[in-house]
């Protein structure tokens, strides 16, 4: 799941792109659809893009599954389609895997999201699954008569040897299983998100890679 779509000019000014509006600024990347590989961004102004920005997720303040606001995208995420929306919360799911390790087949199910704490109507922040992408652009992309196309690389082999951790998939209940959910699943999950997107600080580009610019 990507939102919050910022494009950065050659001398620095930033460009929103529709970063408040799930409808029109967000998408849901799903292997199984080659066509959800492809995102276009209309009415770019024109000039040179030095870098990308980007959430993987949905950041704090737009993280509610708002059906009247953002119909769209409500659609996209539902039960019928990819079914990225947690079924006990307010909050969307923001990456899934789900498959089979090992030569026994074992069952793997990651999913990671933002997770809440507390009671209905005293709800608090827990685990905050969004982060922040930054990628500097192999070549500048230049807005103009001709459409660049910019190709990011996600490379999913980092969800177990990422640059913040290197994990092990275990099947269980314990505080160390982590290959599907179970009571610790928010304490494992948050090093599968360092992994996936950056820990903030010291990674802001996690799995993601600029592969190529085509002006």
């Amino acid at each position: 799941m990507i939102s919050n779509i910022r494009l950065v000019k050659a001398d620095g000014t930033e460009f929103p792109y529709h970063v408040n509006d799930l409808d029109k600024g967000a998408t849901v990347v799903n292997q199984a659809k080659p066509q959800t590989l492809d995102y276009v961004l209309s009415n770019i102004p024109a000039g040179a893009y030095k870098q990308i920005k980007f959430g993987l997720g949905i950041k704090r303040e737009l993280n509610t599954l708002d059906q009247v606001k953002f119909p769209k995208f409500y659609v996209a995420t539902g039960a019928n389609d990819t079914k990225m929306m947690w079924e006990w919360g307010t909050g969307y799911r923001f990456t899934k895997l789900e498959g089979f390790y090992e030569a026994d087949n074992k069952e793997m199910s990651i999913h990671t999201g933002s997770t809440i704490e507390g009671t209905a109507g005293a709800y608090t922040q827990g685990v905050d699954a969004y982060r922040e992408i930054v990628l500097d652009l192999t070549t500048n992309a230049v807005v103009g008569r001709k459409v660049p196309k910019i190709t990011i690389y996600a490379d999913f082999d980092k969800l177990l040897s990422g640059k913040t951790n290197t994990l092990t998939l275990k099947t269980g209940t314990g505080m160390g299983d982590n290959a599907t959910p179970n009571i610790h699943t928010a304490d494992q999950m948050v090093k599968f998100v360092d992994n996936l997107g950056g820990d903030g600080t010291s990674d802001i580009k996690g799995m993601f890679a600029i592969s190529n610019v085509e002006n």
